[in-house]
């Protein structure tokens, strides 16, 4: 009961995104980096700007189109 109501209070009050990106690399693979945020002033498939969890600004921003997936947490 309790860990339903601290999830609604966050709802509420909070607001995080878990962003996940893959890169190209070198070899022809991907690579996976996570970003906690929580907040997102711009996002296209070129450029990321936004504000991690401890308020360090976060921009994320190449020349060839990368993959993310943004999930909203709270």
């Amino acid at each position: 009961m309790f860990n339903y109501l601290k999830n609604k209070w966050n709802e509420l009050i909070k607001e995080e995104y878990l962003l996940e990106v893959w890169f190209l690399n070198d070899e022809g693979g991907k690579t996976k980096k996570s970003f906690r945020l929580k907040s997102i002033s711009k996002k296209t498939n070129n450029h990321i700007k936004g504000t991690m969890i401890d308020d360090t600004p976060l921009e994320l921003k190449t020349v060839d189109p990368f993959d993310f997936c943004l999930r909203k947490i709270y």
